[in-house]
Formats: C-alpha cells, sequence, structure tokens
C-alpha cells in the first residue's frame, strides 16, 4: 500500500471508481459515434427512402439516409443552412434549384460526416467552399447546370471515385485532380473545359473517360499513362485538332468513341497497341483512312459512319478475327474487301445510306461469313442485289426505306421478294417503312417466316394481303402505323397466326372471326398517341370489344393503351381475359 492509501484510505477506491466511469463513458459514447456514422453499402443505400422534406426529415435526423431538395418545393419557412447539419447519417444528398441562398454551396454541407453522394443539378451555385475537402467519405461528385469552377480542395477528396460535369460553365479542371487516386470515373459531357491538367496521367485507377462537347484544342500526352482505362469516349470536341497516339497504345481499352471531332484529319499509323478493345467507333470526322487494325484480336464491334474523305476500308479489316457486328453508314465507301470471307464470327451487317457502293460485290463477299442479321435500310434500290440470295444463313433481313415517290414507283418489289425467298433460313423480315401500297404475291414463295413487319407502309387492301399470307406459316404480323380502318373477316384465314400488331391505326372494331385464331398469344391493338390530347368524339379509335376475343384462350399480351372511347374500364376488360394475360390499358 502506497502513502496515498495510507493518508487516505478511502481515496483508492474513489479514484479508480471514478477513472472506471470515465473510460466506460468514453468507450459508450465512442460506440454511439461509431453506430451513428456507420455506413450503409450501397445496395442498402438504394433500398431507404428519399426524403424530399426537410420538415418530415428532422422527425427522425438520425434515420436519414437520402435527401432531395428541391428549390421548387423545399420548405421554405426552415432554414436549410441551420437544419442540415443534423443529419449524422445523410450518405445521399441531392439540391436542385434555388434551396440556399448565395452563389457557393454552404459550408454546413461540407460537414457532413457520412456524405458518399453529392448531386448538384442547376442550382444558383457558381463555386464549391474550400472546405469541400473535408468531405472525407465522398465518393461521388455530380454537377449539371452550375459551377463555373472547381477548388483545388477537390484533390482532397481522397474517397472520390465518380466525377461528372454536365452542362456547366466549369472551364478548367484543377491539377490537384491527379491526387484523386480512387477515381475511377470522369465524365465531361459539354461544359466548356479548354485543357485537361498533364497529372490526369496520375489516376491510376481510372476505368472511364468522357470529352464530350469540350472546347480542349489537345488532349495530354499523359492520358496514355491511364494503364487501367477500360472505355474512352471523345465526342463533340469541335476544337480538337489531333488524337495523341498514347491513346492506341492503351492495352486496358475496351471501348473506344470518337465520333464527331470534325477537325481531326488524321490518326496516328498504327491502331495495334488496342489489344483489348471490344467496342470500336469512329463517326462524323475529316480522316481518309482508318490505321492498321491488325493486332485488335478482341474486337468485337465495329462502327464506321459519316466520315464523308473516307473511300474504303483498310485491308487489315479482314485480320479481326472476333468481329461480330459491322455497322457501315451515311459513307462513300465503294465496296466491302473482298477476304472479308475470313471473319466467321461475324453475324451481324447493317450498311445504311451508302452513296456510290457496289452492292452486288459486297453481298457476294458477305456470303462467305454466317451473316445471321443483314440492315440494308436507306439505300436506293432498282432491285436489291442478286448475290443477297446466297446468304445461307441469314435469319434476319431489314429494309426501311427513305425513297422518294419517284424511286418508288422504279423498285421492282417483285424481283426483290423473290431474291430475298432464295434465302431459305429467313425467319424475320422488316419491309415496313417503304410507303408500299401492296404485298407482293411473291411472298408465297415463302413457305414460314416468324415474324413479318409490313407496318408503316400504305397496304389498304387487307382482304388481298390476308388472302396472300393465308398460304404462309406466318406466325407474327406487324401492320402497326397504317391507317387502317377496318380490319376485314379474312384475318380470321391466317389460322396459325401468334401475334399481330395493329397499333397506331384508325380501328374502331375488331371482327368476330378473330376468335378464329386460336393460337395467339400477343394482339396489340393501341391507338394513335398523336391523337391523345384530342376529344374522344372527334378521334377514330377502338370502340367496341367483340366478345369474340374472350374466346382467345392462348392470349397473354393485349395492349389497348390510347383507346379513349372505350367504355368499359380496365377490371372489367380483365375479368373476361384468360387469367394468364397481362392487360396494358391506360383508360
Amino acid at each position: 500500500m502506497n502513502h496515498v492509501t495510507k493518508k487516505y484510505p478511502e481515496y483508492n477506491y474513489t479514484y479508480l471508481s471514478r477513472l472506471i466511469f470515465c473510460l466506460m463513458t468514453f468507450l459508450v459514447s465512442d460506440l454511439t459515434i461509431y453506430a451513428q456514422s456507420a455506413l450503409l453499402d450501397s445496395a442498402t443505400l438504394a433500398a431507404q427512402p428519399i426524403f424530399l422534406s426537410i420538415r418530415q426529415a428532422l422527425k427522425d435526423p438520425e434515420k436519414v439516409y437520402r435527401l432531395s431538395l428541391d428549390g421548387l418545393a423545399v420548405d421554405l419557412d426552415l432554414p436549410a443552412e441551420l437544419e442540415i447539419e443534423k443529419f449524422k447519417n445523410l450518405q445521399e444528398l441531392r439540391i436542385s434549384g434555388k434551396c440556399f441562398k448565395g452563389d457557393s454551396l454552404p459550408e454546413c454541407i461540407t460537414k457532413l460526416p457520412s456524405l458518399q453522394i453529392l448531386a448538384l443539378s442547376y442550382t444558383s451555385f457558381n463555386f464549391l467552399p474550400s472546405s469541400i475537402g473535408k468531405l472525407q467519405k465522398l465518393e461521388k461528385l455530380y454537377i449539371r447546370g452550375c459551377l463555373y469552377a472547381l477548388p483545388e480542395q477537390i484533390g482532397q477528396l481522397k474517397n472520390l471515385s465518380s466525377i461528372h460535369i454536365l452542362e456547366s460553365g466549369i472551364a478548367v479542371l484543377p491539377e490537384s485532380i491527379g491526387n484523386l487516386k480512387k477515381l475511377k470515373s470522369i465524365l465531361l459531357y459539354y461544359t466548356p473545359i479548354s485543357n485537361l491538367p498533364a497529372s490526369i496521367g496520375r489516376l491510376d485507377d481510372l476505368r472511364i473517360l468522357w470529352l464530350c462537347g469540350t472546347k480542349l484544342t489537345s488532349i495530354p500526352i499523359e492520358i496514355g499513362s491511364l494503364k487501367k482505362l477500360e472505355k474512352l469516349k471523345i465526342e463533340s470536341n469541335y476544337s480538337l485538332k489531333t488524337i495523341p497516339s498514347e491513346i492506341f497504345k492503351l492495352a486496358s481499352l475496351k471501348k473506344l468513341e470518337i465520333n464527331e471531332n470534325d477537325k481531326v484529319m488524321q490518326f496516328p499509323s498504327d491502331f495495334s497497341g488496342l489489344i483489348n478493345l471490344e467496342h470500336l467507333e469512329i463517326c462524323w470526322s475529316n480522316i481518309k483512312t482508318i490505321p492498321s487494325m491488325t493486332g485488335m484480336k478482341n474486337l468485337k464491334y465495329l462502327k464506321i459512319a459519316g466520315n464523308p474523305n473516307m473511300l474504303e476500308l483498310p485491308t487489315s479489316l479482314n485480320d479481326l478475327s472476333s468481329l461480330e457486328e459491322l455497322v457501315i453508314t451515311d459513307s462513300r465507301i465503294e465496296s466491302l474487301p473482298v477476304n472479308i470471307k475470313r471473319l466467321q464470327k461475324l453475324s451481324k451487317v447493317t450498311i445504311k445510306n451508302m452513296e456510290n457502293f457496289n452492292w452486288e460485290s459486297s453481298m457476294n463477299s458477305l456470303s462467305g461469313c454466317n451473316i445471321k442479321v443483314l440492315n440494308i435500310s436507306e439505300n436506293e434500290f432498282v432491285v436489291f442485289p442478286k448475290s443477297l440470295g446466297k446468304m445461307k444463313m441469314l435469319e434476319k433481313f431489314t429494309y426501311n426505306s427513305q425513297l422518294n415517290s419517284t424511286a418508288i414507283e422504279k423498285f421492282n418489289w417483285e424481283e426483290s421478294i423473290k431474291i430475298l425467298a432464295k434465302i431459305k433460313t429467313l425467319k424475320v423480315i422488316d419491309l415496313s417503312k417503304n410507303k408500299m401500297r401492296e404485298l407482293t404475291a411473291s411472298i408465297a414463295l415463302f413457305k414460314k417466316i416468324d415474324s413479318l413487319h409490313i407496318g408503316n407502309n400504305n397496304i389498304t387492301d387487307l382482304k388481298k394481303l390476308f388472302f396472300i399470307l393465308n398460304k404462309i406459316d406466318l406466325g407474327y404480323l406487324s401492320l402497326q402505323n397504317s391507317s387502317i380502318r377496318e380490319i376485314p373477316v379474312e384475318i380470321g384465314e391466317l389460322k396459325l397466326l401468334k401475334g399481330i400488331d395493329l397499333s397506331g391505326n384508325l380501328i374502331d372494331s375488331i371482327p368476330d372471326h378473330i376468335e378464329q385464331l386460336k393460337y395467339l398469344t400477343s394482339l396489340n391493338l393501341s391507338g394513335q398517341s398523336d391523337l391523345i390530347h384530342d376529344s374522344p368524339h372527334d378521334i377514330q379509335c377502338l370502340r367496341y370489344i367483340s366478345p369474340s376475343l374472350y374466346k382467345l384462350t392462348n392470349l397473354r399480351w393485349l395492349n389497348l393503351s390510347k383507346n379513349f372511347c372505350l367504355k368499359e374500364t380496365k377490371e372489367e376488360i380483365r375479368k373476361k381475359l384468360p387469367a394468364e394475360c397481362i392487360l396494358e390499358y391506360d383508360h
């Protein structure tokens, strides 16, 4: 026993008890603080309710994790600047409109200890305070339609993973952005940024970079240091003059889009460094040639569109052994390379609105591939190329023209359908939007068609149409937006039909003979959307549902939307349909 205990025997007990009490108080307090600041994971956070009113949120502020303040709906009698600090567990804050006074984000928001997501949309803020760096748990910063500058303290947000800036006045990114080592996504979309800091090359974990609608004249070569970059979009930068060669050495890049940069006249000489690229778009530029793509063994999707100075595709296209889809539109390219037949994984091709394209040669080359889907819309033909009939694996064919009336008169539908009929594997035929007056009888050369789309045409004689189609094993028929006013009883002859789309027409009734379509599972009778504001007495739409429709026992989907003349309620119709049928009806 020490001298203190000898002199004051009660001291030892009192001192120790007080010490223990203090320690316990500290621990409990610390645990309470920890419990209050424990962050919800992203899935749990997404499931939490979003409070739209400060008044409501203040009833139990510790249970508020998501708060959205709209300048048009905020509680004006509650000073948001004073109340916001009470939300210690707030992880997501969205501010739009003029919720706060002043041209800077209030300091009180930078004191929210749990804030992970901050979204500012069309606010009155021109600046962020220097104290923004205190939001050490902030992971996502979204800025739209506000701010003119970002402070250097933005570089103190060590947990920031995403920064998206859309339609703002921000012209410069601070050099400190290079300190954001956890940053994975930068989206710059229609904001007047004219220069990217070289420090962007220090973002070791960056995966996504969008540079769209900026005033950039160049891109720093340090972009080549982004070893983990997977998606890069460079689009609508009308002051941009060059694309640095370092971009084409980014081995981790999987998706690259270089579109609408009209002052870019050429690319570096070699794309082969993009060894893991899967998706490439080069559209609406003034380049003349595409560099060698020999090393791009993983490329699956290639789109080339609107490049008026490009007259041919590179021969290295034949080396893209993994290519699955090729899109070429609005171009002066004259033909596909002969050896494209080497691309045995190529299964989907779109060639639209071509000026001087050699169709016979190109279709002949494609016939050596395993093409299953082909779209040759918006091209002017007199007749489809004969070599089209050589495609032995084609399953879906689309031709939606933009022909004028003179060209339509010259188009030979009879011969064109005969060419298509040589393709025995064809299952889906889309000939909509062709101003076609009638479907040629040669369609009967197809013994079976899974799906036929002939809507948005001028076909008016449905009796003749159904007589022709009765000779085919037809699964689905689309006649949408065809100004049809009456469905003839001959519809009952299409006994094998499983689905029919009659939406957007002027039909006021359905004939009783529809009950003969015993296999029908899908029926779309929705009205015209552009009549939605007209008086029901003035518009032509479905007014009567035949009892025969309710005899379709296999019906699984019925769309009666935008039929404002029907008097029956949704519940009344629903009771008469098969229990498994889904009804869409907005009356």
